[in-house]
């Protein structure tokens, strides 16, 4: 009977491995995840150092030491830049190899290849953005420069280094998952990574949806839903009537409203659900100590592995801590022994769409300024899993490489859309980094900046010497005043970006009068600024709140503003809410929608990961925006609703104008109307939720720590945190706080903290896989210090091969 037993649970056990091994939609074979010997288990069996261990590695110049501290922290020491950038590479792979791999893939258009045709538009996208044709363009710029040369090769023969240790075994787990290996790094890989990071930072745009609404609607009623500037928002510098004139003025163009389109539907949503960046330094005179604080927290997409790999490079002339890309040489983010700096995204216009005239359906020529000119073509093999590949053929023009025609997404034989990003320009981003990680003052930082095209963001920072400062770095067409909205006309050239806005005309500032610098995706220059600034779009609620708050005050401590970076409070509730209240008179509700505005109205409007209210106000909110001027998008093929902020501006001075009203039905809609009917949404939702036991902001928010496959089961959802995207603790179902930054300095040194959603290590079996989480979503930081190298018992030691 025993025997019989062993049988049964044997032959149970083998069906049920079967089952997981051949997976199902959408989960991957898991049967892998068993197996002792390559499994999880196998995972676990320890990635981490318990003691000293010593590795040979071919291509070092001399020997290098690696410390672990309790958070898993390495810190490389090293005699000679080469070696310092093949351990970051090593270091970066032994952490973060399957991560690194498919990043890349994700970056270049090649996920088909091993996720099957599901991403096969996807890839064809990438492809015809022109990512490859861009990362191999910024490569060969970057190996002009020794700096960056050096970092790339030396990082890639760490990084190769070992993948060499590895046998099947010892692949990351998805690898086994995932039926694929790791190949080879190269420097292409590197700087596909970089373009992928510009492109999720630069590319947001909503011309072909501002077009097919202009041409649907007119002139009149685009400026009404989508002013260039929000008018609550605080510029991020400030200094009315006393900018240098313009060092370059932009040339003649064509009309700035299109009078045609071949409208084409494309996946572009408008969400200001996808939150941006905070940062600010305070000056000696904003703090109780005198001492100069910078803080950062950039919002980006919240993915495991983590985006971010924390770590020390130190070698005999800098050493530098802060967040690193895996995949990349350097710190992106983070402090040396004499600077520290953080970013957040400009939101610049860098991204133009030009529609073009083939001459047939061929696409070898398209008329520009009356004559014919010849395209260039690539044809991609995009690799499918399950199938042949698929090939596509990529148009290169003068305006870009042409994303949409016939063959995708396009419906007129002879036109097409040809794709104008700033990242095709791509230049010395890798060199300007690696001159940031060195820089000892303010000077050698905007020299740094000055170098960057394609990476377009506000940095700021703050030096021992006692300065601190922000100034915007990135490469801007120069505009007219409107340019730069729609399609644009590709029959002319003069439509074509022609020149630049100079960097000495960026907007900077530093050791301002007021005491602080700040930025949280504003707009940049106050109306007398000299150059046209256009967004997709600017942002208003959190800079208003972050600025607001930190004027009011002289004596911050560095503990007060770390809290901040958590602040739960939402000024998007604080300006809606008292309209929306005033127009519902107790008289005209029942005792349900009563009882629910009373709950608003005691509501001390805080997201906090708890807050009850917060789901009322959400649910009220959501069933009045944008459904109060969804009529204006029914004959939209590409829809983009306007701006939370200016619907809030129109009830509070328009709403009893006709927009509001739907002519398509017999009702007469009003701003009442449109609240009476979100009220009993919001009641019959709560109702539903509560029901259902969700009665507390975070299960509602429900903020997920996503694995970069879409894995649930790797995932880590409903993380208990607060806020929302329009609050300055921006956190998202999706997006987030992926790195919080503190650097407190003074002329004594820096003291840095941080922390990121996530863990150091991106294997699955390790126990550093999702350590920062806890204290991650309860706005706690990590002391990061720059340390000298110790005789710590946790030691990873490579040495040369013998020559």
């Amino acid at each position: 009977m025993k025997v019989l037993r062993i049988i049964l649970f044997g032959g149970v056990f083998f069906v049920f491995f079967v089952l997981l091994e051949r997976g199902w939609e959408p989960v991957p074979p898991l049967g892998s995840l068993l197996a002792p010997r390559v499994g999880l288990w196998e995972q676990a069996n320890d990635l981490e150092l318990d003691n000293e261990k010593i590795t040979t590695v071919e291509g070092l110049l001399d020997g290098v030491t690696i410390t672990y501290d309790s958070l898993e922290i390495p810190r490389i020491y090293a005699t000679n830049e080469a070696d310092m950038f093949f351990a970051q590479g090593y270091l970066h792979a032994q952490h973060r190899l399957w991560q690194m791999d498919f990043q890349a893939r994700a970056a270049g258009g090649q996920l088909a290849e091993i996720l099957g045709e599901a991403l096969l538009e996807y890839d064809r996208t990438a492809r015809r953005k022109g990512m490859r044709v861009a990362a191999n363009h910024a490569l060969q710029n970057e190996l002009k420069h020794p700096d960056a040369q050096l970092a790339l090769l030396q990082y890639t023969k760490g990084v190769n280094a070992f993948i060499e240790t590895l046998r099947p075994k010892d692949y990351p787990l998805e690898f086994k998952l995932l039926r694929y290996k790791p190949t080879p790094w190269t420097p292409e890989k590197s700087m596909l990574l970089l373009m992928q990071m510009v492109a999720t930072l630069s590319t947001t745009e909503y011309d072909i949806e501002n077009t097919d609404f202009l041409l649907t609607h007119g002139e009149a009623a685009f400026t009404i839903f989508f002013p260039d500037i929000p008018s609550l928002a605080h510029p991020i510098v400030s200094k009315p009537g006393k900018w240098p004139a313009p060092m370059a003025k932009a040339d003649s163009i064509t009309d700035l409203w299109p009078k045609g389109f071949d409208a084409i539907s494309r996946n572009n949503p408008f969400t200001e659900d996808v939150p941006g960046s905070n940062n600010w330094v305070l000056g000696p005179t904003r703090t109780a100590d005198n001492s100069i604080v910078l803080c950062n927290d950039p919002h980006l997409g919240l993915q495991l592995p983590s985006l971010w790999f924390v770590n020390q490079l130190s070698q005999n002339k800098h050493r530098v801590m802060g967040a690193s890309i895996p995949g990349l040489p350097g710190v992106v983010l983070g402090y040396n022994d004499s600077i520290a700096w953080g970013v957040t995204n400009s939101q610049r216009d860098v991204v133009d769409w030009y529609e073009l005239l083939f001459k047939d359906d061929a696409r070898n020529e398209y008329l520009v300024d009356y004559t014919w000119k010849k395209s260039k073509k690539e044809l991609e093999e995009i690799r499918v899993a399950g199938m042949s590949s698929v090939f596509d053929t990529v148009v290169y023009t003068e305006f870009g490489p042409v994303v949409y025609d016939a063959h995708f997404g396009g419906n007129h034989p002879k036109t097409g859309l040809a794709y104008r990003w700033i990242g095709h320009d791509t230049d010395s981003e890798l060199a300007a980094f690696l001159a940031l990680n060195t820089a000892k003052n303010a000077k050698e930082i905007t020299s740094a900046l000055s170098k960057m095209t394609s990476v377009a963001q506000n940095f700021v920072y703050a030096t021992t010497g006692g300065d601190y400062g922000i100034c915007l770095s990135g490469k801007y067409p120069l505009r007219h005043h409107g340019e730069g909205r729609f399609v644009r006309d590709g029959q002319h050239s003069a439509n074509n970006w022609n020149a630049f806005v100079p960097f000495e005309g960026h907007p900077k500032q530093q050791n301002p009068q007021r005491g602080f610098v700040a930025s949280a995706n504003q707009h940049h220059a106050d109306a007398t600024y000299p150059y046209y600034q256009y967004a997709t779009p600017y942002q208003t609620y959190r800079n208003k709140r972050i600025n607001e708050v930190l004027d009011a005050r002289d004596d911050w401590t560095p503990q007060q503003l770390q809290d901040f970076q958590s602040d739960n409070f939402n000024t998007l509730a604080s300006l809606w809410l008292p309209l929306a209240i005033a127009h519902l008179p107790d008289s005209t509700l029942s005792a349900s929608s009563q009882a629910f505005l009373q709950v608003l109205k005691d509501w001390d409007l805080e997201n906090t990961a708890s807050s009850t209210a917060a789901i009322y106000f959400e649910a009220f909110w959501k069933g009045f925006y944008p459904q109060c001027i969804a009529h204006w998008f029914d004959g939209v093929t590409s829809a983009r609703y306007p701006q939370s902020l200016t619907i809030i501006q129109l009830v509070d001075t328009a709403a009893t104008h006709t927009l509001w009203d739907n002519p398509k039905t017999p009702e007469v809609e009003t701003v009442t109307s449109h609240l009476h009917n979100a009220l009993q949404v919001a009641v019959d939702q709560v109702d539903s939720l509560q029901a259902a036991g969700v009665t507390e902001w975070y299960q509602y928010k429900n903020t997920t720590l996503r694995h970069l496959a879409r894995i649930p089961q790797f995932s880590v959802p409903q993380v208990a945190i607060g806020g929302n995207a329009n609050i300055v603790n921006a956190n998202t179902p999706t997006h987030g706080a992926s790195w919080r930054f503190m650097a407190v300095v003074d002329s004594s040194g820096i003291t840095g903290t941080g922390i990121y959603p996530g863990g150091q290590n991106g294997n699955l079996g390790s126990r550093h896989y999702t350590d920062y989480v806890e204290d991650w979503k309860n706005g706690l930081l990590l002391p990061l210090p720059l340390l000298p190298e110790t005789t710590a018992k946790r030691r990873h030691l490579l040495k040369p091969t013998a020559l």
